[in-house]
């Protein structure tokens, strides 16, 4: 046998010995892998059953994303009153305010599109940033009532952490009022200027969004000066925001030919 055929055979029984290494240990999990993830599906199921009673949840539809692909879709509970069972293709109804606040601006955009459109995006804003600031109190709450921050940063460390999520939270929310005090200017100004709403309420709208901007800045400022001053700060946005909600429950708005909208809007030439 000759030298070269001899090292192509040692060459090829090595290349047989890895290959056959690595089809076991692949055959080992994969005859592994179905108790594992039936004991990891089981795990999640009991997790999320006992979330759904500690937090009242009476349905949800849960999905496990690895990577790219989807390894575990589920429904849980029931869908409505009806007491149809949740599946991963159930369809939920989403409660919003948002299109409350869009039927507001396509209602006014005639009147002032920019400022129809400015009032929408301020209020977006408002709204994300009071949704994404609840994760503050959400976490206060976790490190509160879960034993093991106490074990891991001692009673005195918990608590500290969880007045600092606190204030974060506090904060937060005046953060948030910016935006909330800035989106009543504008629609101050279309209620004031379109004739659909009294031009008091307009008024009292801006005057509102006003009184917001200052609670918030005395008490990043003048924390002190904002204590004393707050409550009286808050009466004239409560009444604007009251008047108006009441105003198109009850009284409706008196919409004006379109026509005659768009005539106001056009800036005549100059000569």
């Amino acid at each position: 046998m000759s030298r070269a055929r001899c090292v192509f055979m040692i060459a090829a029984m090595l290349i047989l010995i890895s290959l056959l290494g690595t089809v076991v240990p692949a055959r080992s999990a994969a005859a592994n892998r179905a108790p594992r993830e039936l004991v990891a599906h089981e795990q999640i199921d009991a997790y999320t059953q006992s979330r759904m009673r500690a937090a009242r949840i009476p349905g949800l539809a849960l999905g496990v994303v690895r990577g790219d692909q989807i390894v575990y879709l589920k429904g849980y509970g029931i869908a409505g009153p009806d007491g149809r069972t949740v599946t991963p293709q159930t369809p939920f109804i989403l409660g919003s305010t948002s299109k409350s606040f869009t039927a507001l601006a396509v209602l006014l955009k005639d009147v002032n599109q920019h400022a129809a459109h400015a009032m929408v995006i301020l209020v977006a804003i408002a709204t994300t940033m009071m949704c994404l600031n609840e994760v503050f109190q959400f976490a206060a709450l976790r490190v509160a009532t879960d034993g093991s921050y106490a074990s891991a940063f001692g009673a005195a460390g918990a608590h500290a952490l969880v007045l600092l999520l606190l204030d974060m939270h506090h904060y937060g929310f005046l953060m948030a009022q910016i935006f909330f005090g800035l989106w009543l200017v504008p629609l101050g100004y279309l209620a004031y200027t379109s004739e659909m709403f009294p031009k008091a309420l307009g008024v009292a709208l801006i005057v509102g969004g006003v009184a917001y901007l200052v609670d918030m800045l005395a008490a990043f400022l003048a924390p002190d000066v904002g204590t004393h001053i707050h409550g009286f700060l808050t009466i004239p946005p409560t009444i604007a925001e009251i008047w108006m909600l009441g105003y198109l429950l009850v009284k409706g708005v008196n919409v004006p030919d379109r026509g005659i909208l768009r005539q106001r809007m056009v800036v005549p030439a100059p000569e």
